[in-house]
């Protein structure tokens, strides 16, 4: 079936709510519309003059991208015939949306397939790459395609589409031949928004991601859909305002009382200088490591060192953690709960490294507290390392060896970072 292929493509456009959207799914239309007419008078032309030498067919070709002689309309394009086992259909759907049905995978060649990481942060971009790939036994002629689409599906329905974000770029055949086994690569970088309305971040959970594709193979414009792709969405059930993490760190402060107890206890104000300790941490990450979004292991983020020429045999966490202060009050301390510990085994001199976990959550939410995770506030606060250990030995030069056993917090000299 011969369609207008422009004008098909633009009706699909047209059907986008999203004026960003259609503006550029509008301009991917004039962009491939034009590489096929591009491609169809190449070929064209070098039917025409097959006899001829190499040099001069390339120059015919060349000759032909801006049509006749004297830049007119090029020559007349022979009718195409589709590809026999090429499935789909040759006239375009309206673009997938809310209100579509989830559309079946296509059966048959060419196929859609879909890579993606397996889980994303809420808010964040995914990059999601496809392949056109041949999965029949002859050439197919691909000239070009539309739009590359994909949605969100849970429960069997559209649940999130498309919000943009970033960028798209594919690929096609230096010679226009999609041979047998071989795939056209293309690849696109966006968020999802939810279906509800308002619409939204899409929400923690688990989903399946479904991508279709308008392809002109031989002339027709065929719809390609993908098996479905598992995608995880991860974070907070819902989207947490400022205000409300602005309120819950005030909270915190004005409750706040000053201990010389453990270190580090969420919304308290800790005692830290004890003269000369006998373990302490030095740090190796920078200020901007510090920050890195929750639960972050920064590798070899601190080193362990004994002072004043002491030895040290202890167990220690395998990962110390970075611990936020606003005011001089612990409001920000990484969950952890290690099932293994590491040796400690430091003579005079001698340091060990340790991974970091990093924190940007509000102390006593999330997991570790109660309810969901709050996100700290924007601002400048002060990162102070911890590492916690069961000390078995330390000594040093002039010391009676101290064998009793006890737990024992090693902490790195304040540093301030910012929050963004």
């Amino acid at each position: 079936m011969r369609i207008d292929l422009e004008r098909a493509l633009a009706d699909v456009a047209a059907t986008v709510d999203d004026d960003v959207t259609a503006e550029r799914m509008s301009g991917q239309v004039r962009h491939m519309v034009t590489r096929v007419r591009r491609r169809r008078a190449v070929r064209h032309t070098a039917q025409g003059v097959a006899s001829v030498g190499a040099v001069a067919v390339i120059g015919v070709a060349a000759t032909s991208l801006g049509g006749g002689p004297q830049g007119g309309p090029g020559p007349s394009v022979p009718p195409a015939t589709s590809s026999p086992d090429v499935t789909g259909p040759p006239v375009p759907a309206p673009a997938l949306s809310c209100t579509s049905g989830v559309p079946d995978p296509t059966t048959g060649t060419p196929a859609l397939e879909l890579t993606a990481a397996s889980e994303a942060e809420r808010g964040r971009t995914t990059t999601v790459e496809g392949a056109l790939r041949n999965t029949g036994g002859r050439d197919l002629d691909l000239e070009g395609w539309g739009m590359f689409e994909l949605v969100a599906v849970a429960e069997d329905r559209v649940v999130g589409t498309m919000a943009g974000g970033g960028e798209e770029s594919g690929s096609l055949p230096a010679d226009g031949r999609l041979r047998p086994g071989d795939a056209a690569g293309l690849t696109t970088t966006t968020g999802f928004a939810s279906c509800e309305d308002p619409a939204t971040t899409l929400a923690p959970g688990e989903y399946t991601l479904v991508g279709r594709l308008l392809a002109e193979l031989g002339g027709d414009v065929v719809e390609v859909v993908s098996e479905p792709l598992p995608f995880t969405v991860t974070g907070p059930e819902r989207e947490v305002s400022a205000l409300e993490s602005e309120r819950a760190l005030e909270s915190l402060l004005t409750v706040a009382e000053e201990t010389d107890g453990p270190f580090p206890v969420c919304g308290t104000k800790p005692w830290l200088d004890d003269g000369m300790p006998a373990l302490e941490l030095d740090y190796v990450a920078g200020a901007s490591d510090l920050v890195a979004p929750a639960g972050t292991a920064v590798p070899g983020g601190v080193t362990l060192k004994t002072t004043e020429g002491r030895y040290a045999i202890a167990n220690a966490s395998p990962l110390a953690r970075v611990v936020l202060l606003r005011d001089g009050v612990v409001v920000g301390v990484p969950f952890l709960d290690p099932e293994d510990l590491v040796d400690v085994d430091l003579a005079a001199g001698e340091t060990q490294p340790f991974d970091l976990m990093t924190t940007t959550a509000l102390c006593g939410t999330g997991e570790g507290g109660t309810g969901e995770a709050l996100p700290l506030p924007a601002g400048e606060y002060t990162a102070i390392a911890a590492l916690d250990l069961m000390v078995k030995e330390i000594g040093g030069p002039g010391e009676e060896p101290d064998g009793s056993t006890y737990p024992y917090t090693a902490v790195s000299e304040p540093v301030q970072v910012t929050l963004p």
